[in-house]
């Protein structure tokens, strides 16, 4: 592993987690040390390089996801209870408001973020009750190179599509963690049969991350106005 500078770049709830982790690990070389001095050699090999060391734990985490360990399908998420609260504020049907911004900025008022939400919890609550296969469709088109049929995949409603876009884009997130991708990927999975918990499990972290944006708007505005909203713009 590369060395770098910085003791680590983790904050200190990651590093208790990743310390945790390690310490458990039976592939570490542990039979080189004493065992009173395993605390130590895995806080050593994790000032190595950290960021590696993270991306492996959540790699394990994503590969081993369970519903059971924290999702709001199970109703056990990480912000489970804001996450009831907010969804009294969204209307029964229609949108929040008619068109999101061109973008998201960390100031911008809750509605739009609030919309986000509506959207995710919607396809959220369809990739676990109809594999998502009603908001994520395929269809039969004609493969002209081997003379036969190809599945085409595409969203029902376009409007969803723009949407997920503008999550991904606002959270800053790489394709690998995106909702986009890995929705796409875990719908497309249950058609032929199958389910990813990686795909999964960033689905979920998606849900945390938009909350977290969530409750900075909710606590900078006038929270006592936001109880009562209601209406569609």
């Amino acid at each position: 592993m590369k060395t770098e500078n910085k003791q680590h770049q983790l904050k200190m709830q990651q590093y208790q987690l990743l310390h945790e982790w390690m310490s458990g690990l039976s592939n570490l070389e542990y039979d080189v040390i004493d065992k009173s001095t395993i605390y130590d050699y895995v806080g050593y090999l994790i000032s190595q390089n950290p960021t590696e060391w993270w991306t492996n734990y959540e790699t394990h985490l994503a590969n081993t996801f369970k519903l059971s360990n924290g999702s709001y399908w199970a109703n056990n998420g990480k912000h489970q209870e804001f996450a009831d609260k907010v969804e009294k504020l969204i209307p029964i049907r229609d949108s929040v408001i008619k068109h999101l911004p061109y973008s998201l900025e960390p100031k911008q008022s809750f509605k739009p973020l609030l919309e986000c939400f509506r959207v995710y919890s919607n396809i959220y609550y369809d990739l676990y009750n109809n594999g998502g296969t009603n908001k994520y469709d395929r269809r039969e088109v004609p493969n002209e190179l081997y003379g036969d049929y190809s599945w085409e995949y595409y969203w029902r409603d376009d409007t969803d599509e723009e949407v997920v876009d503008t999550i991904d884009k606002y959270l800053k997130l790489p394709e690998s963690k995106s909702l986009k991708y890995n929705y796409q990927e875990e719908v497309e999975a249950y058609y032929d049969g199958g389910r990813s918990a990686a795909n999964r499990y960033y689905i979920e972290r998606v849900g945390d991350l938009l909350l977290e944006k969530l409750q900075e708007a909710y606590k900078s505005e006038n929270a006592h106005l936001l109880e009562r909203f209601v209406g569609v713009e």
